[in-house]
């Protein structure tokens, strides 16, 4: 959390919070991410390396002494919910089970010296964890190897505020897999933010979308400790506002678009919305993705919570105050001197306040934690309190307390698996020991109200007290307990401890393994088959099926033992049932899917197709891959003009039938596919462009992968290469393509960015234009751009364009700066960039030829970054240049009402000759022979539309075209 310096509040603050309408549904206001980047783990890596200071967080000392947490009044009309039993019952001195051991434990991330306290926040993915503290980030492997430790502000890096990070959170959302770190910066109100991040992938070394959020527009205050949770529409951030002097103002509440963050959009959409219900309100991690709101907790005062919600349509969003939960047992809220004793030394460690750490939504009902202090009234130790609420009335189900005599328990946090089972991970203090890290568990059919006994699984190694000339021992602020989202039952826990030498903080990893009875399910390739046609079964079962028994009723065969079960044929009409056992150590659970499989004697194939490359080199490879629907048993294709050949043993009635394009131009491929019941086609009208697109081309990089536009990557030593990013002053679109010189260390590499084949056929002018963006890091920087144009479809390059900064502003759109360059406005590029043009480059001496590609390459001189967005060509249609041929060709009459004759004079070697349309398009091809004693042709273009058309003679010697105009 970041240190405050918080004023008392005054009668009047408390007269204000208590004349606030909590009935009232309270509407925000939409905004947008004022930045946003693309950046690899790569990237973040190649960057703390090179800017270890820049990043590092700064010392977080307590400014104010007189720290004393916000009190707030209670409206008795407006309790919702009483629970009425009292802890004073006792409950835990029924005899309990020990908590599980831990089936793995290792080292997270250690002290360095940067940060009091750490803000302890992890958790696992699929196939990593997660280490997020206010001094670095760290990846691991689930077996505890380090893959990558950045500083907090490195992992920002790009966006405004980075240096300044602290509160971090992260979370996994297992609904679309993607990691969630978000942290707060700056405690000035005029740059408060909130800075969010999100993984492309599961894989968390991948890309991120990493986002800034103005956490207050009018400048008033600034945010501190962020709270998340997400749902199926937003990812909620909530944090306290304090006023530049340190005094609490109200409480905020980001509904972040989602699909917006995961899609990458620069302009992502949230509502913001503030209210002064009570302190540090906690949304809830939401594991039912099917639910509209988000619910809210806070720990309102001594006694009871506060519960409300989030609710609407995405930028109609309502916050609403629901009521109070009213608990029998009160406590203490804050303990104003360092409270927890330890070992070897009088001076004890801070506690904190009673504030929510965490809540979860599963099932209907909320789980939260939190500690507090007893007895209310003179408190002696901290205890961990845990709830078990009905998400719709606030009832309370469970209501328990970790509390063991001289032990003092702080930090919790809960996490809920499948089974609905918890467990609760939390500080763990006394006289007799050092600072150390525990955990409690429960099952689901454990008696209400209880947990199994305490483990306290990292013993603290040496006394802790560390200042940094405040007068506080900071601890906490808070800890992570998760479920893993690869079973949705394995547990992981992530706490800090006292570590060795003195006065150092540690944090480490628990993970229990769980197990449960199998729950089965499936499902089929196809459902609805022809007679005799097959389909394939995958197995769709949770957590840990062992063995797998199948039975597939009207089917040969009619049984399987193979997990997934592949060619099962059902040769008669009708509608069959589909059954699924699956078995572990646990249990069995059984599955029937009635009337799953239909088979019909009418249903005709649904007939797709998709080719490996719609733009094929001439002369070049590629696949056609049958996607057909309903069991199809044989193909047939049919391809136009006439001008290929299949290849590596395939032919027309091949499924998947590799093919070889001779002629550049547009072809039209037609599949028939048949099944038992009949045949379907479908034609794909000019879905083969061989020899190149044909023009008009505009390339605006606004797909997140480059091969999703036929664009290529050269990239030799394997590091940083050009990539699509996000960026701004540049429409259309909001993104573009990019290498990042500012994180490439090594000197003089070359990285080539490779278009896909372009076809100039019917143009005699062609010029290539394109945006650029560029900063130098230094003056000296001496970062280059070539640009090359290959004939050949890439085996040969011949260079046409060059530039690198010379000083004059040659190559530069944007001033020197060390700060990594994202251009954000029309000013950071050319055309507009300190008044240097685009660049233009023409490349007429490549008219009228086809399999023409482009390389733009890089060679990184540790400048800034290099953009490059919105390519397009400039062509005139007319003939090429003929000098040299001049009377070779005679073409009469021209003007023609159909028949045309072609004389030729002389030949050196075989030549092609073509009849095209105005755009280029093939219309008729011949061979022509050298040794021929005629070379006079006749044409017959009657069938054709009245237009201009294009006679071309071509061969190794030769490229000559000719206009003929059709009456």
């Amino acid at each position: 959390m970041k240190k405050i310096n918080l004023l008392l509040l005054t009668f009047v603050m408390l007269i204000f919070f208590s004349a606030q309408s909590y009935s009232q549904k309270i509407r925000g206001t939409i905004g947008y991410a004022e930045a946003m980047v693309v950046t690899g783990m790569d990237e973040i890596v190649a960057y703390d390396r090179l800017h270890p200071t820049d990043s590092m967080p700064k010392l977080k000392k307590p400014r104010n002494p007189n720290w004393k947490l916000p009190e707030f009044p209670v409206d008795e009309s407006k309790i919702i919910s009483r629970y009425d039993k009292k802890w004073g019952s006792n409950p835990s001195k029924v005899p309990m089970d020990p908590s599980p051991l831990p089936d793995a434990d290792f080292a997270a991330l250690g002290d360095n010296g940067t940060s009091i306290p750490p803000d302890v926040n992890g958790c696992a993915g699929p196939n990593h964890v997660m280490v997020t503290l206010n001094t670095q980030v760290r990846i691991q492997t689930k077996t505890g190897s380090n893959l990558s430790t950045v500083n907090l502000g490195s992992f920002f890096s790009g966006l405004p505020g980075a240096s300044a990070t602290f509160d971090p959170r992260i979370e996994y959302d297992p609904f679309n897999d993607r990691w969630i770190v978000l942290a707060t910066s700056s405690s000035s109100p005029a740059s408060s933010r909130i800075l969010v991040a999100v993984s492309q992938t599961d894989d968390p070394t991948g890309d991120w979308n990493k986002f800034a959020i103005d956490a207050d527009p009018d400048n008033s205050g600034w945010m501190d400790y962020p709270s998340v949770g997400f749902n199926k529409k937003w990812v909620v951030v909530s944090g306290n506002m304090f006023s530049s002097a340190g005094s609490f103002q109200k409480n905020v509440f980001f509904a972040i678009k989602k699909s917006d963050l995961y899609d990458g959009l620069p302009n992502a959409q949230y509502t913001r919305i503030t209210s002064n219900p009570s302190f540090t309100v906690v949304p809830a991690l939401t594991y039912d993705n099917d639910i509209e709101e988000m619910h809210l907790i806070s720990s309102h005062s001594s006694g009871y919570l506060a519960k409300y919600k989030i609710s609407g349509d995405i930028g109609s969003e309502v916050f609403e105050f629901e009521g109070y939960i009213a608990s029998p047992e009160t406590w203490k809220t804050f303990m104003s001197q360092d409270f927890a004793p330890q070992l070897g030394t009088s001076q004890k460690i801070n506690s904190g306040d009673h504030r929510m750490q965490n809540v979860v939504y599963r099932n209907g009902k909320l789980w939260a934690a939190h500690h507090v202090f007893i007895p209310a009234g003179s408190p002696t130790r901290s205890v961990v309190q845990w709830w078990e609420l009905d998400a719709n009335d606030g009832e309370v189900i469970q209501f328990g307390r970790i509390d063991e005599a001289g032990m003092h328990f702080t930090f919790p946090s809960i996490a809920v698996n499948a089974l609905e089972e918890i467990l609760i991970g939390y500080a763990s203090f006394s006289s007799s020991q050092y600072a150390s890290a525990s955990y409690s568990f429960r099952t689901a059919n454990d008696p209400l109200n209880t947990l199994q006994e305490r483990h306290q699984f990292m013993d603290g190694k040496s006394t802790y007290y560390k200042t940094f000339g405040g007068n506080r021992n900071r601890w906490g602020d808070y800890m992570a307990t998760d479920v893993d989202p690869s079973n949705d039952l394995d547990f992981w826990t992530l706490q800090e401890y006292a570590e060795s030498p003195s006065n150092t903080w540690g944090t480490w990893w628990a993970m229990l393994e769980r197990e449960a009875t199998p729950v089965a399910d499936f499902s089929a390739a196809e459902t609805l088959l022809p007679i005799n046609g097959n389909t394939s079964f995958t197995d769709e079962s949770i957590y840990g099926p062992e063995s797998w028994s199948w039975v597939f009723e009207g089917a040969t065969p009619s049984t399987s033992d193979e997990q997934n079960p592949q060619n099962i044929v059902y040769n008669t009409t009708g509608t069959y049932n589909v059954e699924l056992t699956v078995t572990n150590s646990v249990g069995s659970n059984t599955i029937t899917k009635s009337s799953y499989i239909e088979v019909s004697n009418t249903i005709l194939p649904e007939v797709q197709f998709v080719a490996t490359d719609s733009v094929p080199c001439v002369g070049g490879t590629m696949q056609f891959y049958d996607m057909s629907l309903y069991g199809p048993s044989s193909w047939e294709w049919v391809i136009s003009p006439g001008t290929f050949e299949y290849v590596d043993g395939s032919n027309s009635a091949s499924q998947n039938p590799s093919v070889q394009f001779n002629d550049d131009g547009k072809y039209t491929v037609t599949l028939t596919a048949t099944n038992s019941n009949g045949g379907n086609s479908v034609t794909f009208n000019d879905y083969i462009e061989a020899g190149g697109y044909q023009m008009p081309y505009v390339e605006e990089f606004e797909y997140a992968a480059l091969s999703l536009s036929n664009w290529t990557v050269e990239n030799p030593d394997g590091g940083i290469t050009w990539e699509t990013t996000s960026v701004d002053g540049n429409s259309p679109g909001f993104r573009s393509t990019y290498i990042n010189f500012n994180g490439y260390t090594s000197l003089g590499e070359h990285d080539a960015l490779i278009s896909p084949p372009m076809s100039f056929v019917g143009y005699s002018s062609v010029v290539l234009n394109f945006q650029h963006a560029y900063a130098r890091r230094v003056a000296a920087s001496q970062d280059s751009l070539i640009v090359f144009v290959s004939s050949d479809c890439g085996n040969s390059w011949t260079k046409v364009f060059e530039v690198r900064e010379d000083g004059s502003g040659n190559f530069e759109t944007h001033s020197v700066t060390s700060s990594l360059f994202v251009p954000q406005s029309e000013s950071d590029w050319c055309g507009d960039g300190l008044g240097l043009d685009c660049f233009s480059i023409d490349l007429s001496g490549y008219a009228w030829q086809y399999d023409v590609r482009i390389k733009f390459e890089s060679v990184s001189g540790y400048g800034n970054n290099l953009y490059i967005d919105n390519m397009s060509f400039d062509v005139v249609t007319g003939l090429p240049d003929n000098a040299a041929s001049t009377n070779i060709i005679e073409i009469f009459p021209n003007p023609t009402n159909g028949e045309i004759n072609v004389s030729i004079s002389e030949l050196g070697h075989n030549a092609e000759l073509q009849v095209l349309s105005i755009d280029g398009k093939l219309i008729e091809k011949r061979t022509l022979q050298s040794s021929s004693s005629d070379l006079n042709t006749k044409l017959d273009l009657s069938s054709q539309p009245k237009g201009v058309y294009f006679i071309r003679v071509t061969n190794e010697d030769l490229n000559h075209v000719e206009k003929v105009i059709l009456k």
